[in-house]
């Protein structure tokens, strides 16, 4: 291998599968995020609940929140290879550990929650694919960016392949699902104060998931559509 080969296998992330399982588990984790804030948020501000089990339920909301903001981040340097790729990944990873440690602890000390070696599997598999991921992260070299990387020959040009094409279509409709989701689910809970919609049993809770959720459909199919006017207008240009 040349030093233009390795410089390219560097841009790459390296041989194998390089940042994908990475990227493709910080897009589970915030599709996760985005469900957990769905089923959080009609009850977090039920009055009748035990101020621990609300401020637990707050909790993970703002953990939702922010791994909305920072999974975006991360999925934002991986697709300008950024240099800054690992250290998100790494921080963003360490943080959802931190988080799924803390939440296992409180839900078992606490009395008013029942925990059970059933409800023990999913945080475990978590715990145990984060440290995984950040172990094979280590091992990773850095992405480089397209200016840095070493000047090539002009070579013949291929369509975006059927696999990227639609790892594309993807990530741009979770990106547009997230970004919909931070605006939606606050202008939901604003619209439900501004029309008087009672809080009795959850009900403004509830319209303002709704109003959420169809702001993350909007933004999951707009995403897939600019995504692949983006791939489209990258082949057309590549040809010409």
């Amino acid at each position: 291998m040349n030093g233009t080969d390795a410089t390219r296998a560097g841009a790459r992330g390296g041989g194998g599968w390089g940042w994908t399982p990475q990227i493709a588990w910080v897009a589970l984790t915030m599709l996760l995020s985005l469900r957990g804030l769905y089923s959080m948020l009609p009850i977090a501000s039920d009055a009748s609940l035990p101020p621990a089990v609300t401020a637990y339920l707050q909790a993970g909301i703002a953990v939702a929140v922010v791994n909305l903001l920072w999974g975006g981040w991360v999925m934002l340097a991986a697709r300008s290879r950024s240099r800054a790729l690992r250290r998100g990944f790494l921080g963003w990873q360490s943080f959802n550990l931190v988080a799924i440690a803390a939440s296992v602890g409180f839900a078992t000390l606490y009395g008013n929650f029942v925990t059970t070696a059933a409800g023990l599997i999913l945080p475990g598999v978590e715990f145990v694919v984060g440290i995984a991921l950040i172990v094979h992260a280590l091992r990773l070299p850095d992405t480089t960016a397209p200016d840095d990387a070493a000047p090539s020959p002009p070579a013949a040009t291929r369509p975006a392949s059927t696999a990227g094409t639609v790892l594309g279509a993807l990530l741009g409709g979770v990106a547009g699902a997230v970004l919909g989701g931070i605006v939606g689910f606050p202008f939901g809970a604003f619209l439900a104060e501004r029309l008087g919609i009672s809080c009795f049993e959850g009900g403004c809770g509830y319209f303002a998931a709704a109003v959420g959720l169809l702001l993350v459909l909007a933004g999951f199919v707009a995403g897939i559509v600019a995504a692949m006017k983006r791939i489209r207008r990258a082949g057309t240009g590549s040809a010409t």
